[in-house]
């Protein structure tokens, strides 16, 4: 037998000896009338206002500073002597603007290529293909590399 207990109107707390119905498994098929009472109705929210008053409290007030906790990043990203400063700030000013960088993963977003099927080409669009190249390899020949640059040797 379980024991539940209750409070009267005066507030003393009575023991009833209620014997809840249970299933063949020995699971409780019917809440006892005090725990019923504190159940939730359907479409009833377990926690309507949301988080608890300290968190609220705490964003009110962070929500309240931000403008000037904002103005005061940017000042520090502009006129800090600390370089370490300066990069913190104006990367939280950056990302806070223009949302942070995403990951790139080359394997993952790797470029579709075009696929080039000379076959499908008609011979007018042959000749003229190859008319392009032997320009591109004739002036690929007789232009001079330019002085600085490791790409031309």
């Amino acid at each position: 037998m379980v024991r539940y207990y209750r409070r009267t109107s005066s507030g003393h707390r009575v023991m009833d000896n209620v014997v809840p119905p249970r299933d063949a498994r020995g699971r409780l098929t019917q809440l006892p009338a005090p725990m019923r009472a504190h159940l939730w109705q359907p479409g009833q929210s377990g926690n309507p206002a949301g988080r608890g008053g300290d968190y609220q409290r705490c964003m009110q007030l962070c929500r309240e500073a931000s403008y000037e906790s904002a103005q005061e990043i940017i000042r520090l990203g502009r006129e800090s002597d600390d370089e370490r400063v300066r990069y913190m700030a104006n990367t939280w000013v950056y990302e806070r603007a223009w949302g942070k960088a995403k990951e790139y993963d080359p394997k993952v977003e790797e470029p579709t290529r075009l696929a080039f099927d000379p076959s499908k080409l008609s011979p007018e669009q042959l000749a003229q293909a190859k008319q392009v190249l032997l320009m591109l390899m004739a002036t690929a020949m007789t232009t001079k590399p330019a002085e600085g640059r490791a790409d031309h040797q």
